[in-house]
């Protein structure tokens, strides 16, 4: 049957391109502290239904960090306090974590994962997602490459 992720697109409506973090920096109430209230609410509501998972946040910007031990930009152990948070309710969703928006498109980038992977609580609950777009939405750099799509195997590694 039909089974349906949840992924938080932005904070504010249609506001994700002013959004670069998963919390809106000196906004009272968009903190990161809103955003787990916010999931562990829909962990509960959703608890053995159809929804079987929480796409943390998409599109994370450039801004964000991986592994830098900044609390303020580092995405992986963000998703950790979010997932662990999620977990605690609702232990059967799965974790979706996109990567960071630095040397790709917003999310694309999860090579930080190698060295510093999300650990949750609950083991085998982590799904990672690269978030990518085709030339339509946005032409990067490696479409132009004569070699396209051959070289998409080093964007990505």
């Amino acid at each position: 049957g039909l089974r349906i992720i949840l992924d938080r697109h932005s904070s504010k409506t249609s506001n994700y391109i002013n959004e670069p973090l998963w919390y809106i920096p000196n906004d009272p109430y968009y903190t990161e502290e809103r955003m787990i209230a916010d999931w562990v609410m829909l962990a509960k509501r959703y608890a053995g239904s159809t929804v079987i998972g929480a796409d943390l946040w998409n599109e994370p910007k450039e801004i964000s960090s991986w592994g830098s031990g900044d609390l303020s930009t580092d995405w992986n152990k963000a998703a950790e306090r979010i997932g662990n948070a999620i977990l605690e309710v609702n232990p059967d969703w799965l974790i979706i974590v996109e990567g960071i928006g630095t040397g790709t498109w917003w999310g694309g980038n999860l090579q930080g994962v190698a060295k510093h992977p999300v650990v949750l609580k609950i083991p085998n609950k982590v799904v990672y997602s690269v978030h990518e777009y085709c030339q339509d939405v946005s032409n990067q750099t490696w479409f132009l490459d004569p070699v396209f799509p051959i070289n998409l195997r080093d964007v990505w590694e």
